[in-house]
């Protein structure tokens, strides 16, 4: 969780000892159709990532979720969280073959695909990256099976290490 508050409804599967497939933690078609609509930053100034807290929370929960659901996502497995410590990560971490690679759904390819994107074009154009709490995530989908997924998490990280751009910080 990030500081300030979260309005992001979470379910039971973001519990620890919980299955994470069980609900997902939030209407995630809705986000994806949501951020899709921005393609590109159409602002003249930067986004100050603290207002952008629960929208990251929201993100940030839909990657956990489609990873947990999805390990064939990954041709590397994910790396060991401080909540997963107790042993709960049993079954396949990540892609064993050609066949568990081709189970992930388009559909979830395209919604990882379309929150990377949002994530690049925010960090890009934002001040106080400190907030963001993503980075396990995108590391993990470095070693994603699809390399559009991994460009766009190495372009996403690429992004969070920059510094804002001066010119377009408010006077």
């Amino acid at each position: 969780e990030r500081d300030g508050d979260n309005d992001v409804a979470m379910s039971d599967a973001s519990a620890p000892g919980k299955s994470a497939t069980a609900n997902p933690p939030l209407d995630i078609d809705a986000l994806v159709s949501e951020l899709g609509m921005w393609p590109a930053w159409r602002f003249q100034e930067q986004a100050d990532l603290y207002e952008w807290i629960c929208a990251l929370n929201a993100m940030d929960a839909t990657l956990s979720y489609l990873m947990l659901t999805y390990p064939s996502l990954l041709l590397i497995a994910q790396s060991k969280r401080k909540s997963e410590e107790g042993g709960q990560n049993a079954g396949s971490t990540h892609a064993e073959s050609l066949l568990d690679v081709n189970s992930v759904p388009e559909s979830v390819t395209k919604s990882i695909c379309t929150i990377l994107r949002f994530l690049s074009n925010l960090l890009r154009n934002a001040t106080n990256k400190a907030v963001f709490n993503s980075v396990e995530e995108l590391s993990d989908l470095l070693g994603a099976a699809n390399d559009e997924i991994a460009s766009l998490a190495l372009e996403v990280l690429s992004n969070l290490a920059c510094p804002p751009m001066l010119h377009r910080q408010q006077a």
